[in-house]
């Protein structure tokens, strides 16, 4: 009997996380429930199949109705290690983080600015990386990050400005990471990863293979 049962509750006739999750789905498309308040990572790592069904039947209904918040919860949803991560992620930047960040951060070319309104639409765990990457002091004592504004060209949005933002990564600041940022009036947001590969120095290894050293003196020589 007991054996039955389990095999009974492994059946779409008694799936609990398929019902659990077509009920989420039921009140997100009745206006009863907020993206805020639905429950996905558990529906993308613990309900099953049915679970991820429904994060595909919700990815329509964002798409639809262009609900760019339940868009960027379900992708963090998918990609979240962890419950903690998902709703430590999800917290918006203060005022605070980002006016640090625009003290610690250089930007070129020369005159070029950012302001805390360019880092509004950013999440905090986004923002702390930047921070600490630019913490991670070079040899003369400059900030371990840049950003240049215009650095990749014109999009076809004329009320946007596409930049390139540099900043030190892994173990004793030995590893170079780069971003392509796209600023707005809403703010800015991430675009695809990027490898930078001798854009700013003539010759060299690969980005993800440079040296502690190189990634100093390519950091040094783009903020000069």
């Amino acid at each position: 009997m007991t054996g039955a049962t389990l095999a009974l509750a492994l059946t779409p006739l008694v799936d609990a996380g398929r019902i659990a999750a077509n009920n989420q789905v039921a009140r997100v498309l009745a206006g009863e429930t907020e993206a805020a308040e639905l429950p996905l990572w558990q529906m993308a790592h613990d309900w099953g199949q049915g679970g991820l069904d429904a994060l595909t039947r919700l990815e329509a209904h964002a798409e639809e109705t262009g609900d760019t918040d339940l868009s960027n919860r379900l992708q963090l949803a998918r990609s979240a290690t962890s419950r903690w991560q998902m709703t430590k992620d999800v917290v918006d930047v203060t005022d605070d983080q980002r006016k640090e960040l625009i003290e610690l951060l250089p930007v070129q070319p020369a005159g070029a600015t950012v302001t805390a309104d360019d880092f509004r639409g950013l999440k905090r765990f986004q923002l702390l990386r930047w921070i600490r990457g630019c913490k991670r002091l070079l040899p003369d004592g400059s900030a371990g990050c840049v950003l240049i504004r215009g650095a990749l060209g014109v999009t076809s949005d004329e009320a946007a400005e596409l930049a390139l933002l540099l900043f030190r990564e892994g173990r004793d600041g030995a590893q170079l990471e780069t971003l392509a940022l796209r600023f707005g009036p809403d703010g800015a947001d991430m675009l695809d990863r990027i490898i930078l590969d001798r854009i700013i120095l003539d010759r060299g290894p690969p980005a993800q293979q440079q040296t502690k050293e190189q990634v100093e003196a390519l950091l040094a020589a783009a903020q000069a």
